[in-house]
């Protein structure tokens, strides 16, 4: 209702001033347009008559000013809803995000306690790896454990629901803990495979071989899946810090919205 009585006024104030030159042209301008002017209302008519089509186009560029008008706030009003429809899928994927990092920090360390406490007689800095604490059957559970772990990193990494830097440094985690999980497979192989049909003599003995070499890997290789574990968890924690950031922009701009 604002805009059509607005209009409404602009358009009567054009007939006013249409009629008012007729008016001027009719009663102050002399017939001879090489006559000069005796005063002031036949000069500001010649004016407007020398810069008609300047002032023509002035309120032509300010009528299609105030046309778009409407246009610009359903435009703007199509950004805020933009916005906000952004801020919600980036909600929703760091909340994701945050939840895969979880598991992976939580089942990882968990993991590597019980690797720990294994490895070494006493769990502090000085402990020294004893090779021979690791068993067969204690290995065999672990590398299961492993196995469970790996999987559900990799569904993380197919759903890509994560940045490229966070999924760089899973990969990094999945590649050291499947090098784990292979030393743990070598650990338990002798005893797991003794007396099994098909295998000969010359295989137990390569199997033994693998397996004294898996045991003085063992605690380099667990040490890599921690060094892993703790780099993804910085990245992680990076990552999601400009997240977080990038939605607080979008939550100020759409207050600046709501203000303006």
């Amino acid at each position: 209702m604002r805009d059509n009585s607005t209009i409404v006024v602009f358009v009567a104030a054009f007939l006013f001033v249409a009629v008012l030159l007729f008016t001027l042209n009719g009663m102050f301008v002399p017939a001879d347009p090489n006559s000069a002017c005796v005063n002031n209302l036949c000069r500001t008519y010649r004016v407007f008559s020398e810069f008609q089509t300047l002032f023509g186009a002035g309120l032509a560029i300010f009528a299609a000013w105030y046309a778009a008008q409407p246009v610009w706030r359903q435009i703007q009003k199509m950004n805020v809803q933009q916005d906000i429809m952004a801020r919600e899928i980036i909600e929703r994927r760091m909340k994701s995000i945050e939840a895969n990092g979880r598991y992976l920090d939580t089942k990882l360390s968990a993991y590597l306690q019980d690797v720990w406490r294994t490895i070494y007689d006493h769990f502090d800095d000085e402990a020294e790896y004893d090779p021979q604490s690791v068993k067969p059957e204690w290995a065999h559970n672990m590398e299961h454990g492993a196995y469970e772990i790996l999987t559900e990193l990799g569904r993380h990494q197919l759903s890509k629901g994560d940045t490229v830097k966070i999924e760089a440094a899973r990969g990094e985690v999945i590649k050291t803990l499947g090098e784990l999980s292979s030393c743990l497979n070598s650990l338990s192989a002798p005893a797991r495979l003794a007396g099994e049909p098909g295998i000969s003599n010359e295989q137990e003995r390569q199997l033994e071989v693998e397996e004294k070499a898996a045991r003085i890997e063992f605690e380099k290789i667990a040490n890599a899946v921690d060094e892993t574990r703790k780099a993804f968890a910085g990245i992680a924690a990076s990552e999601i810090d400009s997240i977080r950031k990038r939605i607080r922009q979008i939550d100020d701009q759409l207050l600046r919205s709501h203000d303006d």
